[in-house]
């Protein structure tokens, strides 16, 4: 009986007895059609593995980029464009602000030309203004964009969220959230505070605080009494001033101003 002889032809039509052997020709021909020679591509990896980690651990595996899976190899001319061409990875990485994680990556990285010193890519510039737009009915945040850390390659920015503080907004006819009157009540300092009624859970309570507008605000609050009652700040601080009144005995009184 005659034995089949197995035979592993390449994508130009040539036959090779091994495996291994038809790879290495199909791998110098991917080379050959991206229009590097076998002493370019050895000259550019040689290059390359002392900047990008990727290729010095493949080639720590394998000495010569011939040995590497084809699929590997059909990768190597864009890599070596992009370094022919200084390419660089940029990302926003970060979003320091209110709801959203601070390691949450914003947007992908996206592959460009190294860009001037102090330019952004206009992807991370519309997706800042974009925030900036959707929240301006909401919290009138302003969003921009910062340098965070820069690596050869590898070009990181943070976004910013500028919140408005809640005298600002109350100055823009907002109404503050509890999050925002609770910053005013630890935030702020406190001018006077009076107890009021106690109920079963709480205790209710007013404390005058300066804002940062310089005028004096109260805030009724309610004080928790247990453990599992917390505190709450469900009603819209009052710009007051406060006044010493004689009568028997000295007191002071708040008194709302009208707007």
């Amino acid at each position: 009986m005659v034995k089949e002889e197995v035979f592993f032809i390449t994508s130009d039509g040539k036959q090779y007895k091994t495996k291994r052997a038809a790879e290495r020709h199909e791998n110098e021909l991917t080379m050959t059609q991206a229009g590097y020679t076998k002493k370019e591509v050895d000259e550019y990896l040689h290059k390359l593995k002392d900047s990008n980690r990727q290729i010095q651990i493949i080639l720590e595996q394998k000495k010569d980029w011939r040995d590497l899976s084809p699929y590997i190899v059909k990768q190597l001319p864009e890599t070596i464009e992009d370094f022919k061409n200084d390419v660089v990875t940029y990302q926003i990485i970060k979003f320091v602000g209110w709801g959203m994680s601070k390691d949450e990556e914003v947007i992908k990285g996206i592959r460009l030309p190294r860009l001037e010193e102090g330019e952004i890519p206009e992807e991370f510039i519309q997706y800042v203004n974009d925030l900036t737009e959707q929240d301006k009915g909401k919290n009138g945040s302003t969003f921009e964009i910062r340098l965070h850390k820069e690596t050869d390659k590898v070009i990181k920015y943070q976004i910013i969220e500028n919140r408005l503080s809640p005298e600002d907004k109350m100055a823009q006819g907002r109404k503050l959230s509890e999050s925002d009157i609770r910053e005013m009540y630890y935030d702020r300092e406190e001018v006077y505070e009076v107890e009021g009624e106690e109920s079963r859970w709480s205790r209710s309570m007013t404390t005058v605080v300066k804002g940062l507008d310089g005028y004096q605000y109260a805030i009724d609050w309610e004080r928790g009494l247990t453990e599992s009652q917390e505190d709450s700040y469900y009603n819209q601080p009052r710009k007051v001033k406060l006044e010493e009144k004689e009568i028997t005995t000295t007191v002071i009184q708040i008194i709302d101003i009208e707007e």
